[in-house]
């Protein structure tokens, strides 16, 4: 029989372009097919090359960036679950500060220019509270820090090869290294999800939440982007806990992060692993802050592996 991760490889591509399906995974020899609708159901075979195939509703999944302001705080240090946006009436939460000083968060909250379809430079400025937030509050946004690099998401094709809406930002203010608010504490270091594991978030929205894994690997169609959707492979998927607004919050398991939340719907959420954050330099230890680029090319190349290829690439001037 052909392994059951390899096969999904080949064929998840093409599955996602048929009509209503929208996350293609594999659980303990099975696969995990999740369409939109529940009437979509019935057009899924109950095998795919002799494997069981377990349907899931996942709903509408799409990005979590609020649109709606919120009276969230305004912290003199920033920490995990902090009110950030670009230059942009949107908002999102910062996942956390590495050892470094990096802001971690995705990138359609840090990156992308909505009005322009485009990316933003680096160097662009990253606010605290969220612009719209600071409003809501009538008090005024800090520059947190400024933009630094992303990985860029390549749009509208379910053959693209991205492994996360993620990206980075240099701190400009006071911050507490890899603290996330709401009791969670100090992440100390990352794990692979696994199916039935329990994890929490702290996030600008919905603040402190619990989920559970459903899928700890796959594939995911997700909207919301301003040039339409994009396919992200290697993707984990819990039942949902966040809403428009936690997009970047760090997904936590006891002490270790999991991943970093990018999009959801009223069924489940969607988180990118963790490991793929080495892509962009991020330090999740005190020893990976004081390591040599070169070295660090040791940490970087089992997340470039397992994610097949991936292109990194820094914002420019």
């Amino acid at each position: 029989m052909v392994n059951i991760h390899a096969l999904r490889a080949r064929l998840e591509s093409h599955i996602l372009q048929l009509p209503g399906i929208v996350f293609v995974g594999t659980g303990s020899q099975k696969f995990i097919i999740g369409v939109e609708k529940e009437e979509d159901i019935i057009n899924l075979p109950r095998t795919i090359a002799g494997y069981p195939v377990e349907p899931i509703v996942v709903g509408d999944v799409r990005i979590l960036t609020a649109v709606e302001p919120m009276t969230t705080r305004k912290f003199s240090k920033l920490f995990g679950g902090a009110s950030i946006s670009p230059p942009e009436p949107i908002a999102g939460t910062l996942a956390f500060v590495d050892y470094q000083g990096l802001m971690v968060s995705n990138a359609h909250v840090m990156a992308m220019d909505y009005r322009g379809k485009d990316w933003y430079s680096k160097g662009t400025p990253i606010y605290h509270p969220a612009l719209i937030d600071a409003w809501a509050r009538r008090v005024r946004s800090v520059e947190a820090g400024h933009l630094v690099r992303y990985l860029p998401i390549t749009p509208n094709d379910t053959f693209a090869l991205n492994v996360g809406d993620l990206a980075v930002a240099i701190a400009k203010m006071d911050y507490e290294p890899m603290k996330v608010g709401g009791g969670i504490g100090e992440i100390q270091g990352i794990v692979e999800p696994s199916d039935g594991m329990r994890v929490k978030k702290f996030g600008r929205t919905t603040g402190l939440s619990r989920a559970e894994v459903i899928a700890s690997t796959g594939s995911i169609k997700v909207k919301g982007y301003p040039w339409g959707w994009a396919v992200f492979r290697d993707v984990f998927i819990t039942t949902s806990f966040a809403r428009p607004g936690d997009s970047g919050s760090a997904i936590v398991h006891d002490d270790k992060l999991v991943g970093v939340l990018f999009a959801g719907s009223k069924e489940i959420t969607v988180g990118c692993k963790a490991k793929y954050l080495y892509l962009l330099g991020v330090a999740l230890s005190e020893e990976m802050a004081r390591v040599h680029p070169v070295e660090a090319m040791g940490a970087i190349l089992p997340a470039v592996i397992a994610g097949g290829t991936v292109i990194y690439s820094e914002t420019q001037e």
